[in-house]
């Protein structure tokens, strides 16, 4: 996630479930992100996944919350290089079978607190150490993981959404917030990827999911178009067909892109965000378009 958005971003059930559009869980999705060379933030921390992890092992109990940041993005940096690895080499970024080196990478992202890589460890090795989840997640939301995909589904508000174990979960809560709504909140970071030259190093991109139970769709999509500084006259082509409205912005100060695409689902309305720093934008893109594809809506109770 780049700390440019900061300022913008504060179960098992039985359902049935619609698609928007015809599209099934677990599709074939693109892969383009994956071929984007390998890069790693200018952190002056390890690129040898062993090499970090001793590092960790020195500090990790010391860590400030900026540290702490730092650190989770270069581990999920180390993550991204391990998936598009494997995609080259063998065409699939997932293992294909038990990893336990993998798995530890895994490990210590829970150990820091991600949401869902505990999962994600013991799917790469039943044995690993990531016994006990530590990251958070809200109320009214479950979290499933299934080689080689999370399936997050927000009860309250009827929908689920499918992404890759690469992808690291930044935030996964329901909140109250200043649209006086109880929000069903989801952030996502996507691949490394480097950045144009004018802005340098490499980031990943953010996704961004809420929905709230309301009517008034427009006014919802208006109070998140306010949040991230997005114009209304900045409407776009849809993302994707089934959507309400697109838009998209570029703010030439910061070089960050940012795309907002708006839903109307049966309880209520949707908003899905996506943003990144010029390059990383462009590169983990069709990432986000695969993502919007495996969104699914209750249609009844």
């Amino acid at each position: 996630m780049t700390r440019a958005l900061a300022k913008f971003i504060f179960v098992a059930i039985s359902l049935v479930w619609a698609v928007l559009p015809a599209v099934g869980f677990s599709q074939e999705i693109t892969r383009d992100p994956l071929r984007v060379p390998i890069v790693f933030p200018n952190d002056g921390l390890p690129t040898d996944p062993a090499e970090f992890q001793a590092w960790l092992m020195r500090r990790a109990e010391n860590l400030g919350e900026e540290e702490l940041t730092l650190v989770r993005e270069h581990l999920y940096a180390l993550i991204s290089a391990d998936a598009k690895r494997r995609f080259e080499s063998l065409g699939d970024p997932y293992p294909r079978s038990a990893d336990p080196d993998l798995a530890e990478q895994f490990a210590w992202a829970n150990d820091l607190g991600i949401i869902g890589a505990a999962l994600v460890a013991r799917a790469l090795d039943p044995e690993t150490r990531a016994v006990d989840p530590q990251g958070t997640l809200g109320p009214g939301l479950a979290l499933f993981f299934k080689r080689p995909s999370f399936r997050l589904i927000a009860e309250e508000d009827g929908w689920g959404i499918e992404f890759p174990h690469y992808f690291m979960i930044g935030l996964a809560d329901r909140q109250k917030l200043d649209n006086g709504l109880e929000n069903s909140l989801l952030i996502l970071s996507t691949l490394f990827a480097a950045n144009s030259p004018e802005v340098g190093s490499a980031s990943q991109a953010t996704i961004m999911v809420a929905s709230a139970q309301t009517d008034d769709v427009p006014g919802y999509a208006a109070f998140w178009l306010v949040r991230f500084d997005i114009e209304p006259t900045e409407a776009a082509p849809n993302t994707v067909p089934n959507a309400v409205r697109t838009y998209r912005s570029y703010d030439e100060d910061s070089h960050l892109w940012k795309e907002m695409v708006v839903f109307n689902i049966p309880s209520g309305a949707l908003v899905a965000f996506y943003s990144g720093l010029k390059g990383t934008y462009e590169a983990n893109r069709q990432d986000f378009v695969d993502f919007l594809e495996t969104l699914r809506v209750r249609q009844g109770d």
